[in-house]
């Protein structure tokens, strides 16, 4: 379902190279990023980095999937439903376009209407107006689109997890992302619990 990321392949990569080794990216789109490498071998970065490198370029090359890219949606929609989320489906085309100056939206014409349409780029807009008014736990598994993310990298259209779940502290949404991606990852790799 996630479409290939230069993140997920990194992921990937280190996971093969250095089995042990835990990757962080840090930061946000739009923002600079930062890659952390913790390698429990302690092999030097100036060991590890061309490793890594070359076995990107690998996993790219081979068009295989990626561990971190074999989840369903059927998994991830029983995990919502055993914690009582409702599944919601709200539209993928609207009258307006993101307000994030940090992402740039797909527009187009439908005949009879004077102003473009915009294809969602997040499904966060229109949850939270079922957020408002009074919907509770929600979760919707959608695709997405946006502008400007096209390349070996990236895609314009991918699909999106969004959820929300009022009333839960922020330690307790931690452990619930976490618990997902548990879930979602466990046929492939194991998750180490956070600190």
């Amino acid at each position: 379902i996630w479409r290939r990321s230069i993140g997920l392949l990194l992921l990937e990569a280190a996971s093969r190279v250095c089995p042990d080794a835990r990757v962080r990216l840090r930061g946000s789109r739009g923002v600079e990023q930062r890659i952390e490498i913790a390698c429990p071998q302690a092999r030097p970065l100036e060991d590890l980095a061309p490793r890594i490198a070359a076995e990107m370029r690998a996993i790219a090359a081979s068009g295989a999937p990626l561990a971190t890219e074999l989840w369903t949606v059927e998994e991830a929609s029983a995990f919502f439903a055993e914690r009582g989320v409702l599944e919601v489906d709200t539209p993928i085309l609207g009258a307006g376009g993101t307000t994030d100056p940090q992402i740039e939206s797909l527009s187009t014409r439908v005949r009879g209407l004077d102003a473009p349409r915009y294809l969602a780029t997040s499904p966060e807009f229109a949850m939270k107006r079922l957020l408002a008014a009074g919907s509770g736990a929600i979760y919707q598994i959608c695709k997405v689109f946006r502008d400007e993310e096209h390349g070996r990298w990236h895609n314009p259209e991918f699909t999106m997890i969004e959820w929300y779940r009022p009333g839960l502290t922020d330690g307790e949404l931690m452990s619930e992302v976490e618990a997902l991606v548990g879930v979602l990852l466990a046929p492939h790799r194991s998750i180490r619990t956070a600190e």
